[in-house]
């Protein structure tokens, strides 16, 4: 009976932390805006861009570089985008993963959980990107679930660019082949 209730114990605990800590690793504090520089990238104006002008953008980082810390000068700005959302659906993180296309080319653009636990150092944060994610769910009219769902928007967008790792195997759905992303998004328009 003692192995049991051990056994059944361990179990919970089990999945209590896998479902409560289901946000991401690579590069987390950059991608959240959770760095020591992240949070003033909420004040910058934004600087028009184009999808296609972040797509060619030349790599200017390492493939596989771990640093948690470590923002990249280009990394340093919002831009401001026209795009369509191809499709979104929720990644293994709790992403919003959104697809987004202009001129024939797509990017990744995302959405981080502000639940995440990185967040609870960062309340403006947690409550600027929980918001951002109803304002989606709103106007789509579904939430997203681990199914990519197609929704064809035209939306104006403001995110910070960052490279994702660039290593074989790692292409989520609408990547740019230069790993560019919007992540995080930081404002979205519906048209």
């Amino acid at each position: 009976m003692k192995k049991i209730t051990l056994f059944i114990v361990l179990i919970t605990a089990c999945l209590c932390f896998s479902f409560n800590n289901k946000c991401g690793t690579y590069r987390w504090s950059v991608k959240t805006m959770t760095d020591k520089e992240g949070e003033t990238l909420l004040s910058k104006p934004p600087i028009n861009s184009s999808i296609d002008q972040l797509t060619n953008e030349p790599r200017n980082c390492p493939n596989r570089e771990r640093d948690n810390e470590l923002r990249y000068d280009d990394e340093k700005r919002v831009v401001r985008v026209e795009a369509t959302i191809n499709s979104i659906k929720l990644e293994g993180d709790n992403d919003f993963h959104l697809v987004l296309s202009a001129s024939n080319k797509t990017m990744v653009g995302e959405v981080p959980n502000g639940d995440c636990s990185n967040f609870d150092k960062h309340p403006k944060l947690r409550a600027h990107f929980n918001d951002l994610r109803k304002q989606i769910i709103a106007a789509i009219g579904f939430t997203p679930t681990t199914k990519m769902k197609p929704v064809y928007r035209k939306v104006t967008l403001e995110g910070v660019p960052f490279w994702d790792e660039n290593q074989k195997g790692h292409k989520p759905s609408g990547s740019a082949d230069n790993q560019h992303e919007l992540h995080p998004i930081t404002k979205i328009i519906f048209k």
